[in-house]
């Protein structure tokens, strides 16, 4: 019960404060599928990095998925986005430089 009452608890907050246009949340979300493709490559080339690296591992561990998420974001910025390889993974394909407002999500 107390589960599904934080299910629920969530998603009405994120409901609640989530539901207006973000252009941060949207290019999150647009590059979310190529961060789910290749974040597994990326974090192990830093965690083989880091593996000799005489650290604790609570301190490596936000190192590696900070590098990681940089390396992924930049790569979708420059790589991934206004590209073939974006069209795909999106389903539409943005112009460099050119900053595109979503269109509104009717609620039929």
């Amino acid at each position: 019960v107390a589960m599904w009452c934080w299910i629920f608890g969530l998603t009405g907050a994120a409901v609640r404060f989530l539901s207006s246009e973000s252009p941060a949340r949207r290019y999150v979300a647009d590059s979310s599928y190529w961060l789910y493709l290749m974040h597994l490559p990326v974090l192990a080339f830093f965690a083989g990095l880091l593996h000799q690296v005489p650290m604790h591992w609570s301190l490596k561990y936000p190192l590696q998925v900070a590098g990681t998420l940089v390396v992924l974001f930049v790569s979708y910025r420059y790589l991934v986005r206004s590209t073939v390889i974006g069209a795909i993974l999106n389903g539409r394909r943005y112009s460099r430089g050119v900053r595109v407002r979503p269109e509104p999500v009717s609620a039929a």
